[in-house]
């Protein structure tokens, strides 16, 4: 995934230099994962993150004198945050195989773990045909009309609105029992505290329902999910 909208990379495409760039916006990245290129940041163009120390002088005689120092020039694309995870791969009977570990001890693992070998794949007595066929499987059929994601959907939700009400009730509660004297300073100070810890967890459960079910910054212009398929017979032989 791309880190700045979340675009599958696998959509993007190999670029003049060799390096992969997103379909979305067109960042680019090297084997390692570093960002390379960000189109809308340009080397010679202004940094994302830099900070200056104003200094200010003052002297009777003269003019009040304000001097500023750049501390920091940072571009964006050697931020870290810029860059993707970077997998072990090898080509195997025209496949990419990938090892699903980014950690740098797994960087040579296909030296000692080899992907599947099929003999017939390599016997010239056998010809194969290698087929891709694209299934319309994206955002809306896997979160939306998925029962389990609908059903996982709807229950945050109603969890994060009955955390909130409770919330809201205790801090009513605290409110009313300082006004009577009903509770004593240690339970209204349970009870604030426990109204704010609900309060808290509705809003992280509104953000996560918000960010991995309802936003999606990236709407996929191909189907995102295909289906590869060989079909192998003997030559001479009819399938």
């Amino acid at each position: 995934m791309c880190p700045h909208r979340l675009a599958p990379l696998s959509e993007g495409r190999i670029d003049p230099s060799g390096r992969l760039q997103c379909a979305y916006h067109g960042w680019c990245f090297d084997g390692n994962g570093n960002c390379k290129l960000i189109p809308q940041s340009p080397l010679d163009g202004p940094s994302v993150s830099k900070s200056f120390l104003f200094i200010i002088i003052y002297d009777p005689n003269r003019n009040l004198t304000v001097g500023r120092r750049k501390k920091k020039n940072l571009q964006v694309h050697t931020n870290k945050r810029a860059c993707v995870a970077s997998y072990p791969t090898v080509v195997h009977h025209d496949m990419v195989w990938f090892w699903p570990n980014s950690d740098p001890q797994y960087r040579n693992i296909f030296d000692k773990k080899k992907p599947p070998f099929i003999p017939e794949l390599d016997d010239p007595a056998f010809t194969k045909v290698m087929a891709i066929r694209d299934i319309p499987y994206g955002y809306w059929t896997h979160v939306v009309n998925c029962r389990s994601c609908s059903r996982a959907y709807k229950s945050l939700n109603a969890m994060a609105t009955v955390l909130e009400v409770v919330a809201i009730g205790l801090i009513g509660v605290v409110a009313a029992a300082t006004k009577q004297g009903a509770v004593s300073a240690a339970g209204r100070t349970r009870l604030a505290i426990l109204g704010s810890v609900c309060y808290a967890v509705s809003r992280w459960l509104a953000h996560f329902v918000q960010k991995y079910f309802r936003y999606h910054g990236y709407n996929h212009s191909v189907p995102d999910k295909a289906m590869v398929f060989v079909q192998m017979f003997r030559l001479g032989v009819a399938p």
